[in-house]
């Protein structure tokens, strides 16, 4: 546990971290938007001078904590929780990775209760040219006004401006009624065509994975006959071995 107001000093206590993982805040409802700047520009100006944290390779934390911390230098994986899908998170995350600047990107999305729509999604990304693999996981919490469609329509929009390898897409399956339009799209999407949708959109994409509720699917590329890439679902024992590889060298 650390107080959100000392994490601009952790550079100074530890110097050479390759890994760092901020799980919990203590005291964090008391932090205001205006003092989560103040910390931002403080460890900016501290992190220009004193450190460059030159070992680190993995970051891990909720978006404010990692917005604080003002990296100065590039750094190979970085995992976001627990990220309300709002216009006024969209700065601080593109600061983050800006800086950062990850080949491996994890980011689980929280939809919120107020607003159904998935406008704000494309541009949590448009900043990050630099991610080959991508972890993205979606929870909503409210069922009033959600569109499945519109969506699907948004993350094809963000996957347009990307030049992805790897994509795996977690739907967290909401509480409440089997008619919600998340379950409802969950367990009736076809996977093979949202898999060849997501390929037209992000062509340099080699393997997709999926995992809605209880359906898993996970495809490779191959090309056909006429040099197109299309999709080529693989079994599950594969996939895993890939995962797991592909995040570990992270």
């Amino acid at each position: 546990m650390v107080r959100i107001e000392e994490i601009h000093r952790v550079p100074d206590i530890f110097p050479h971290l390759r890994r760092l993982d901020i799980r919990r805040f203590s005291g964090s409802w008391a932090i205001d938007d205006e003092q989560i700047e103040e910390l931002h520009h403080q460890q900016r100006r501290g992190s220009n001078a004193r450190y460059s944290w030159a070992e680190m390779t993995y970051v891990s934390g909720h978006l404010d904590g990692l917005y604080i911390l003002a990296f100065a230098k590039h750094i190979r994986r970085v995992d976001i929780h627990d990220l309300w899908l709002l216009q006024n998170n969209q700065g601080r995350l593109r600061a983050v990775l800006s800086a950062a600047q990850p080949t491996h990107l994890s980011l689980d999305l929280v939809h919120p209760r107020q607003s159904p729509r998935h406008s704000a999604l494309p541009q949590l990304l448009d900043m990050s040219h630099h991610v080959l693999y991508l972890r993205l996981s979606m929870k909503w919490w409210s069922a009033d006004g959600i569109d499945m469609e519109e969506f699907r329509e948004h993350l094809l929009m963000t996957l347009r401006t990307l030049r992805l390898k790897h994509l795996h897409l977690v739907l967290i399956r909401p509480h409440g009624s089997r008619r919600h339009p998340v379950v409802t799209f969950m367990y009736e999407v076809d996977l093979e065509l949202l898999a060849q949708n997501i390929l037209d959109a992000c062509p340099t994409l080699e393997f997709i994975c999926f995992n809605l509720a209880q359906r898993a699917a996970h495809f490779e590329m191959s090309p056909s006959l006429e040099g197109i890439p299309r999709c080529r679902a693989i079994c599950l024992s594969v996939a895993q071995a890939r995962i797991t590889a592909l995040w570990r060298s992270a």
